[in-house]
């Protein structure tokens, strides 16, 4: 991460986003990208292949390998970049007709 220079990112490059303390934090295969601005208007320019799993995340849904169902009603998601995100039972089932739309 260097926060002296600007670089264009490609959002099929992004893995996924984290909101963390009011900054934006864009996670490709090879870096991490810091973007001072607020989810939400992040979230508004972005393509819908980039979808919402938390209050503070989102993910790239061509990025994901794996799902697995926990009693909760939360999901455990496998990236391609072999991290796990939690899926938050509110995003659930959007989640799910994306990757259904994306599968044909």
């Amino acid at each position: 991460m260097n926060s002296e220079r600007e670089e264009k990112v490609n959002f099929h490059n992004i893995i996924y986003v984290e909101y963390v303390e009011r900054q934006v934090f864009l996670y490709t295969k090879d870096k991490t990208y810091l973007l001072r601005q607020s989810l939400v208007s992040f979230e508004k320019t972005s393509p819908k292949y980039l979808v919402q799993i938390s209050k503070n995340t989102l993910v790239n849904i061509y990025s994901v390998i794996a799902l697995t169902p926990h009693l909760n009603g939360n999901l455990t998601l496998q990236m391609s970049s072999h991290e796990k995100l939690i899926v938050s039972r509110r995003y659930v089932s959007e989640l799910r007709e994306s990757l259904k739309s994306i599968i044909g």
